[in-house]
């Protein structure tokens, strides 16, 4: 993967994690203070990058530990029945065929999006609710928030979920599929079942 399609994925998923960090310092510290004439320039573009950059890195990281453990073991046993056998097929894939392994990389992109955004959007609903709670005082405007906005945001957190879930299935079962199709191509005899 090329380093300028990693920051593009990293900035995806840290703009994510600014609307939850956002969202929870306005409900703290309410957002009459914020001078939205500053933060609309050019020169705060660099530093919203940077903080966004490093957002998406860090909950990247947060994301990958918490679905690993709630989830990917389960999808994995699917195709794989030892550990790191999936990654000797992922080094042979990209060892031995580059169309394969761009196709990999495409779709390992967009399952750490996928991953990214339903993590950030679930705490985003969190947020969300906690500002509207702190923040708007006025009764019919509040329910017409919490309605709407918990809808579309869960809408998000729900399908962002599942694709990364469809996401992660098809790659166990491709980097499988296709490890062992290279393998018989090549005339390499496996052994192992999974």
């Amino acid at each position: 993967m090329r380093t300028t399609e990693l920051f593009v994925e990293l900035i995806v998923i840290g703009i994510g994690a600014f609307c939850w960090i956002v969202l929870t310092t306005v409900g703290i510290f309410g957002y009459m203070w914020i001078p939205i004439d500053q933060l609309v320039s050019i020169f705060a573009l660099i530093p919203f990058l940077s903080f966004v950059y490093i957002t998406g890195i860090i909950t990247d990281r947060i994301a990958d530990v918490i679905f690993s453990k709630l989830w990917v073991h389960k999808i994995l046993r699917k195709y794989y029945s030892s550990p790191g056998t999936e990654i000797e097929d992922r080094r042979f894939i990209y060892s031995k065929n580059e169309y394969m392994a761009n196709l990999m990389e495409y779709g390992r992109s967009r399952l750490r999006i996928s991953r990214g955004w339903a993590f950030n959007s679930f705490i985003t609903i969190i947020a969300f609710n906690f500002f509207i709670f702190s923040q708007i005082t006025e009764g019919t405007l509040q329910i017409q928030l919490l309605v709407w906005g918990n809808f579309l945001i869960g809408f998000i957190t729900i399908f962002s979920w599942y694709s990364w879930y469809q996401l992660t299935d098809a790659q166990y079962r491709r980097s499988k599929g296709e490890a062992n199709f290279l393998r018989r191509e090549m005339g390499i005899r496996t052994s192992r079942k999974k």
